[in-house]
C-alpha cells in the first residue's frame, strides 16, 4: 500500500510493461516520471479490449492512485487503468502514447489466480476515475484513439454509468495533416454497435455527455508553439488556457506551487 514512484526514467522495454501496480494496491503515487519506448505506438490496438498492450504505467485490480506530472513518449499504451477504482490522472503529457481505462466481468466467478481478484474493487465498483489537465499529442497518423474507455459489449446493460467521474480541461493536439482518427473511443454507449461510440473532438463528446470535456480543446493540424527541450511544454502554447487549478493534494505530491498559473501537461 501507498507505494510511491517519483522522478524515475523508465525506458526501452520493447516487449514488456514499464511499471505495473498489480493486485491489491491502495493509494499509490506515480509522479514526475518519464516513460518512453515501452512497446511501440505502431504496436497492437484492438477496439474490443485494452490488451494485448505494452503499458508505460499499468494499474490493475487496485484502489486509488495519483498519476501526475509524468511525460510519456512513444509508448504502445502510455497508461492503462484496468479493473480498478479511484485513479486520478492529472497534468501528464502523452506523446504518441494512448491512454486506456478498462473494466470487465473478471471477479464475477472464481478467478484462475484464486484470491487475488478479491483484493481490488468488485465488478460493479470499478469507477470514480478522474482525467484532468492532460496533454495528448499525436505527431503522426495512427489507427488508435488518444483515449480509449472500454468495457465488453455484453456488459452494456449492466454497467450503464461511466467508469470516469470527471474528465475535463484536457488538450488534444494532432500535428499531422489529414488525421481522421477519433480522439476518443467510449463505452458504455447504449444503442451503439458493440456499446462503443467514437468522437472526433471534445465538443462532440460534450454534446452527448454534458458533464465531460466542456473546457477541453483540440488543436488539429497544429504546428505552433508546443514542445521544447526534453518534451517540456512551451509557456507560449495556447492550450494552457484550458487548464484548471489543481487540488491541494496533487500540488503537494508533485511539489508544484499553488501560486502557479494553471497549465496542461507535465512540468
Amino acid at each position: 500500500h501507498r507505494v510511491t514512484a517519483r522522478e524515475n526514467l523508465i525506458t526501452n522495454h520493447p516487449n514488456s510493461n514499464g511499471l505495473w501496480y498489480d493486485v491489491g494496491n491502495e493509494n499509490g503515487v506515480f509522479v514526475n516520471n518519464r516513460i518512453e519506448n515501452v512497446g511501440s505506438p505502431e504496436g497492437p490496438f484492438r477496439k474490443d479490449q485494452v490488451w494485448p498492450s505494452s503499458n508505460g504505467f499499468f494499474f490493475e485490480i487496485s484502489s486509488g492512485v495519483l498519476v501526475a506530472g509524468n511525460t510519456f513518449v512513444n509508448n504502445n499504451q502510455g497508461l492503462l487503468i484496468l479493473n480498478s477504482d479511484d485513479a486520478e490522472i492529472y497534468n501528464n503529457t502523452f506523446i504518441d502514447s494512448r491512454v486506456a481505462f478498462g473494466r470487465d466481468e473478471r471477479g464475477d466467478d472464481a478467478d484462475h489466480f484464486g484470491w487475488h481478484i478479491r483484493t481490488g474493487p468488485a465488478v460493479d465498483a470499478r469507477e470514480n476515475h478522474v482525467f484532468v489537465n492532460n496533454l495528448m499529442v499525436q505527431t503522426r497518423n495512427y489507427d488508435w484513439p488518444m483515449v480509449h474507455v472500454w468495457q465488453p459489449a455484453a456488459m452494456c446493460d449492466r454497467l450503464t454509468s461511466p467508469t470516469l467521474k470527471a474528465m475535463n480541461n484536457n488538450v488534444y493536439v494532432k500535428q499531422s495533416e489529414g488525421n481522421q482518427t477519433p480522439l476518443l473511443l467510449w463505452s458504455p454507449a447504449a444503442s451503439e454497435e458493440n456499446c462503443q461510440r467514437s468522437f472526433m473532438q471534445p465538443s462532440d463528446f460534450t454534446a452527448v455527455y454534458h458533464y465531460f470535456e466542456a473546457n477541453s480543446r483540440l488543436f488539429d493540424n497544429y504546428n505552433g508553439p508546443l514542445l521544447i527541450k526534453d518534451q517540456a511544454i512551451s509557456a507560449d502554447f495556447e492550450g494552457h488556457q484550458a487548464a484548471t487549478t489543481l487540488p491541494d493534494h496533487v500540488q503537494a505530491a508533485t511539489g508544484w506551487s499553488a501560486a502557479e498559473t494553471p497549465f496542461v501537461g507535465a512540468r
